[in-house]
């Protein structure tokens, strides 16, 4: 009777085992490379499946406050920061447009940051005039982009181990973007997609980016597009800090 008990309970583990075993994500991998000379994304796919390239089009600009009419720039300073990134989403292809925007305030050297300084991030598709996604970049927080995505939370967050240009006064001073590092992207709290940011090579930006496989398409599109926000932003928080 034992011997029965014992291998009904064996069994009953062995299939909560192998049904927990058959959850985990199958990861889709990516080699992903930004050139910013080019203005190209190439996602390469580890499997050897045809290669995706993603145009963009867009510069970050930059205009000075009323203030600084009156106060020398060297002393005091305050800026708007403002890029549009037009761009075809690399799984769908359609269409989409990337707004961003920001505000700077220094002191000498020193950047003033606030709520008012932290960037927005809002995404177009198909030329309509309503954002179908906004997301807040913050570089003191480890989610460091939140928001929404067609009713979607969307989280990007950073979930290595903290570097020296990610603290202090380099972070401050310097590096107001992640120079490096391992992230997770999360639609509705679940995890979509994770990737390795490593550190750029002159106008080149290198990742390894994984998906995950068994998303429904609208998710991996989301994930998608969240990592093309991360991207894309280097340069303007950079330019914006």
């Amino acid at each position: 009777m034992r011997a029965r008990v014992f291998g009904a309970a064996l069994l009953l583990m062995t299939a909560v085992c192998g049904g927990a075993a058959a959850q985990e994500p199958v990861w889709q991998r990516f080699e992903v490379e930004r050139n910013s000379f080019s203005k190209k994304v190439t996602f390469q796919p580890v499997d050897g499946s045809r290669k995706m390239v993603m145009k963009y089009k867009g510069i970050p600009v930059a205009w000075g406050s009323a203030i600084q009419l009156l106060v020398d720039p060297d002393v005091y300073e305050k800026q708007s920061h403002r890029v549009r990134y037009r761009f075809r989403h690399p799984l769908s292809e359609r269409r989409m447009v990337l707004l961003a925007r920001a505000k700077s305030h220094r002191v000498g050297p020193v950047p003033i940051r606030s709520e008012d300084t932290l960037p927005v991030v809002e995404l177009f598709a198909d030329d309509e005039e309503s954002p179908r996604g906004t997301l807040r970049y913050d570089d003191h927080a480890r989610v460091l982009f939140a928001g929404q995505i067609e009713e979607r939370r969307i989280e990007i967050e950073r979930v290595s181990e903290d570097t020296p240009p990610d603290a202090g006064v380099l972070k401050y001073l310097l590096f107001p973007y992640p120079v490096s590092g391992t992230f997770v992207i999360r639609v509705d709290g679940r995890e979509a997609a994770r990737f390795n940011q490593w550190p750029q090579h002159g106008v080149t930006s290198p990742y390894d980016l994984e998906l995950d496989a068994g998303a429904d398409p609208v998710t991996r599109e989301d994930a998608m597009l969240a990592f093309v926000v991360f991207d894309l932003m280097k340069d303007f928080v950079n330019s914006a800090g």
